[in-house]
């Protein structure tokens, strides 16, 4: 989700299907203002004491680690992405109680 600087926000999916293969869509950055938050799932994260994310590296913010809700056993991660993203492709780590999570690929522009 892009949050903008007038509090307005635009939601996109990361991938679109194209005929029967799902094909990665990059985060449009539109402005510097601009504030991205990304929604990531997995299992064994809700009783983790500490979560933490990097992209590429760098240290994201976790807005929030635990219980999705909807799906018994379901656990979701929300993360703020660092303003200063680079275009194209990066890497997202998140580590739960130590335990770093496969890795994730996104597409910025």
């Amino acid at each position: 989700m892009l949050v903008h600087a007038d509090g307005s926000h635009t939601v996109e999916s990361l991938v679109t299907l194209s005929g029967s293969a799902y094909v990665a869509t990059a985060i449009k950055l539109a402005s510097s203002t601009d504030q991205v938050f990304l929604q990531l799932y997995g299992t064994g994260i809700r009783h983790a004491g500490k979560v933490t994310a990097a992209v590429s590296g760098a240290p994201a913010t976790v807005l929030y680690a635990g219980q999705q809700g909807a799906y018994p056993g379901l656990d979701q991660v929300n993360l703020q992405l660092p303003k200063a993203l680079q275009a194209g492709t990066l890497n997202i780590v998140v580590t739960a109680a130590g335990q770093a999570a496969n890795s994730v690929t996104v597409l910025v522009q």
